[in-house]
């Protein structure tokens, strides 16, 4: 008996452990989704609780062994039927890391499986009651990737405005270039992505539905909560963006980067102890007889163990994901070897290395990141390399923040549409590129090398390759990314022309050499 309760709980949890490990890359590093790394602990936590409040009694077992045994029997099947779906999302996520169509649809699959395993565990009574924390894991899935980004750009941008304007309230000029304050004391003060919000909003959002499960509250107090969860997150965070304005604008630049940590954690503590205050109101103004967690129960009985061939089943079919995997997407030899020489190529001081790249970490994922500034007669330069060791992260982070989409929200004016172009690195190696041009308030020009590759060569361009039918293709031609690297030149002066585009692409060329594959 105590065997198969074990394996009934194993299958119960095999969706969502998938689930969370293949993700499990993004909510490491993604500041926005680092919340969901307690989710699995929290989700148990809230379901052994709630197995302690309820139980199913001798009636309901026997109607289920009889009358109903038609109908498990069709639940069964659509166990079976769920969990071999997971296979082909496996794959298909295997190569499209970053493709939330793909994620939401399994998290829906998983959130619809575990429905039908609570449903054949314990009847109506049982889903009724597992219904709201069932559904809890869907909170953690990442946002479509378009709409994060909007969302996030909206809050930035708003952000921006409302700070420079309480600065001028209190008597200070700042100015407002793009999603940077200027102050008169010299200090700038960028609203990053990491300071949009984004962040408290999605942790306020899953903070909410995890005290509406704790606390059995009813459809309108749930929602109620939630609504309030998203003011609360938004209030907060704007009010940690004024306190570190205010404090650069009446003390310059090194308190605010002292305060920034402490203070988005102490308004993260602050409204998490808000949500949970309103949340224990609304439970506790309920009747007993209206919560959700009042049902009549038998508490000495014990929920009954699913039949030990279906979780077995479920099981191995979880298990098997993974060597299907590489079973079905065959290792390609490279084409090539690229090499990169920095800074040694452009005879550059090891001074003009700097830790640009650094603050970029959390939007790009990268594994390896450099940057080198310098400036000759001609203006001023700069050169990032980033390396991806991990494809998923590689797509997460390299195919949406590309020059064209980032430089705008620091004050960037884009001039045109990216131009593309090649770097000839040999005879049989041709790598794509591109270059865009930018202009600021003040005049300067800025143009915009950027190239990306694989150590698998047979993949260029692959990464870019974002519409549902391209992706799809890429799957069923068994296409995946391998490890990546990415190299943006800069060049600032006051203009813009053909010449410096192609002293861009020299100086790209003379960073990067192709050699045989090994």
């Amino acid at each position: 008996m105590v065997f198969g309760l074990i394996v009934s709980l194993a299958f119960l949890a095999a969706p969502w452990l998938l689930f969370f490990w293949q993700l499990m890359s993004e909510f490491s590093i993604n500041p926005a989704y680092q919340f969901a790394l307690l989710a699995p602990f929290i989700v148990a936590f809230l379901a052994y609780e709630r197995v302690q409040t309820f139980s199913i009694t001798a009636q309901t077992r026997e109607k289920l062994t009889q009358k109903n045994i038609a109908a498990m029997r069709w639940v069964e099947a659509l166990i079976i039927f769920g969990f071999l779906m997971f296979l082909p999302l496996r794959l298909v996520f295997e190569a499209n890391a970053d493709w939330r169509l793909i994620i939401w649809i399994q998290g829906t699959l998983s959130a619809a499986v575990t429905l039908l395993i609570i449903c054949r565990l314990g009847g109506a009574s049982l889903l009724k009651k597992f219904l709201p924390l069932a559904l809890l894991p869907l909170l953690c899935i990442p946002w479509p990737t378009n709409l994060e980004k909007s969302v996030s750009t909206m809050l930035m941008s708003m952000i921006t405005a409302v700070s420079v304007e309480v600065v001028h309230l209190i008597g200070f000029a700042a100015q407002r270039v793009g999603n940077l304050i200027l102050l008169p004391n010299g200090t700038t003060i960028g609203v990053e992505e990491a300071c949009s919000g984004i962040r408290s909003l999605f942790s306020n959002i899953f903070a909410a539905g995890v005290l509406s499960v704790m606390f059995s509250l009813r459809r309108s107090a749930t929602v109620l909560l939630f609504v309030f969860s998203i003011f609360s997150a938004l209030v907060f965070n704007l009010l940690r963006s004024l306190i570190l304005v205010i404090t650069a604008a009446t003390s310059g630049a090194q308190l605010p980067l002292l305060l920034h940590d402490s203070a988005g954690w102490s308004v993260f503590v602050v409204s998490f102890v808000v949500l949970y205050m309103l949340a224990k109101f609304l439970g506790g103004s309920l009747p007993v007889e209206t919560r959700e967690s009042s049902v009549e129960i038998k508490p000495s009985e014990e929920i009954k163990s699913l039949p030990l061939w279906l979780s077995l089943v479920g099981i191995l079919i979880v298990i098997a994901s993974e060597p299907l995997v590489f079973l079905y997407y065959p290792t390609v030899k490279p084409a090539a070897e690229i090499k990169i020489s920095l800074p040694v190529a452009l005879n550059l001081p090891s001074s003009v290395i700097t830790k640009d790249a650094a603050r970029f970490r959390a939007m790009l994922f990268y594994d390896k990141g450099e940057s080198w500034r310098w400036n000759d007669a001609k203006g001023d330069w700069q050169l990032f390399f980033f390396r991806w060791d991990s494809p998923r992260l590689s797509r997460l982070g390299g195919a949406y923040h590309r020059p064209e989409r980032c430089l705008p929200n620091t004050g960037w004016k884009l001039i045109d549409a990216p131009k593309q172009t090649k770097l000839e690195l040999s005879k049989d190696v041709s790598l794509p590129a591109s270059i865009t041009h930018f202009v600021d308030l003040s005049g300067r020009h800025a143009t915009l090398l950027f190239a990306h590759w694989s150590d698998n060569l047979n993949d260029i361009g692959l990464d870019t390759r974002l519409d549902p039918g391209e992706r799809l293709n890429d799957f069923i031609h068994r296409l995946r990314l391998s490890q990546r690297s990415a190299l943006q030149l800069s060049f600032i002066g006051a203009e813009n022309s053909s010449d410096t585009d192609e002293l861009l692409i020299q100086k790209a060329k003379a960073l990067l050499t192709a050699e045989a594959a090994r």
